[in-house]
Formats: C-alpha cells, structure tokens, sequence
C-alpha cells in the first residue's frame, strides 16, 4: 500500500529529475498588471489535435493572478515537433517567455 501511495505522489507531482524539459512563459494581467510565472511540461500538458491539418497539440490553461484574482484564458499551438505556431491570451499579455529545464 506504501509503495502505491508513493506511485501516485510521484505521478502526480510532475517530472522531476535531469533532463525534464520545460517552457516557462510570463503572462501579466491585464488588470493589475502582476505578472504570473507557468511552467509547461511538453511531455504532459500539451494535448493531441488528431487532426490531419492544422496544430498536433494545443495547450489550453486558465490561469489566475494573486492580486485582483482575474481568470487569464491561454491558447497555445504547437506543431507536431512542438514547437508553437500560434497563441492567443485573453485578459492579459505575453511577457518572455524563457525555455528551461530543472
């Protein structure tokens, strides 16, 4: 049962370890102006299109900034080497976006 439970805190805390890749993009609020940090795993947060044209994956998130608690709608298309091809934000920007691992 021990071992079980320790499968499921690694599961679902996330990659961990050398060689987790990573995107890290910076969105500020288009309220408030603060500017929230996320992480995106390629490996498991971009979903399959299956689709024969058009992106392969897409990353949809709604993200909330700490200050004024506003929902930050995020779109983001890759293509099947996922590599982004388009983005769209509603309720705030784009700041950098920084490439990363941990």
């Amino acid at each position: 049962m021990r071992k079980l439970l320790q499968k499921m805190i690694e599961k679902l805390s996330g990659p961990t370890g050398p060689g987790t890749d990573y995107l890290e993009y910076r969105i500020k609020c288009g309220k408030c102006g603060e500017i929230v940090t996320v992480k995106v795993f390629p490996e498991r947060d971009l979903n399959p299109t299956y689709e024969d044209s058009g992106p392969a994956y897409v990353l949809k998130k709604e993200v909330m900034d700490s200050k004024c608690f506003r929902m930050i709608s995020v779109e983001i298309s890759y293509d099947s080497s996922r590599r982004e091809i388009r983005r769209e934000i509603s309720g705030g920007t784009f700041e950098t976006e920084l490439s990363g691992k941990k």
